[in-house]
């Protein structure tokens, strides 16, 4: 009997843990700012170049989660990953049914992030974590990085470091991930391509 009540403790206090990391997670999003470099289409068209945006923002703005794609400019791998990126974005439904698909640059060269808004790098919006907050936040290792946020700001999966073979391998990877988002549905695993750069 004993044993039991025991057992029966610990395993109340690890759900009461689980649900507290759970809210931890969605709170993060409170204080996460980012300086908008692009504000890129759909939902982004909204925000103010040169300006600031808060993470709790952009998911107020998307009632279907947020999805960053933490990137670095000298990253070879993020500049291969980003088009696929940007061209499941532009196949995906533009109904607002989709979540707001965002790219996080991780740079701290101001200068080379200054020259990064001079160009269009992509479609998708494009912030930069000047302090790296996000980085810090999500436990980002590598770039490219995927993290996968609900409505409420809470991870719903993490794709570390990845690049395919060919980049339509990953178009059709990023597409069956906003398409579960979008649904609600079980996410993807993570697939097996292998390549990645740290994120320096």
């Amino acid at each position: 009997m004993r044993r039991v009540t025991t057992i029966g403790l610990v395993l109340v206090a690890i759900g009461l843990l689980g649900a507290q990391g759970d809210k931890k997670s969605a709170s993060k999003a409170g204080d996460i700012s980012f300086r908008v470099i692009s504000k890129g289409k759909g939902l982004g068209a909204s925000l103010q170049e040169d300006g600031t945006v808060t993470l709790s923002r952009l998911l107020e703005k998307s009632p279907r989660g947020v999805i960053l794609n933490f990137v670095s400019l000298t990253c070879s791998f993020s500049k291969r990953q980003m088009p696929s990126v940007a061209q499941a974005v532009k196949e995906a439904s533009s109904d607002g049914k989709t979540p707001l698909v965002v790219t996080v640059l991780i740079d701290k060269d101001a200068k080379r992030v200054r020259e990064a808004a001079r160009k269009q790098m992509t479609s998708t919006p494009v912030l930069w974590d000047r302090d790296r907050k996000a980085v810090t936040a999500y436990s980002v290792k590598l770039t490219p990085t995927v993290v996968v946020l609900d409505k409420d700001g809470k991870v719903l999966a993490t794709y570390p470091g990845m690049i395919p073979p060919v980049e339509a391998g990953y178009t059709s990877f990023f597409a069956s991930v906003l398409k579960a988002s979008a649904s609600g549905s079980a996410l993807p695993p993570r697939p097996m391509f292998g390549m990645m750069g740290p994120t320096g």
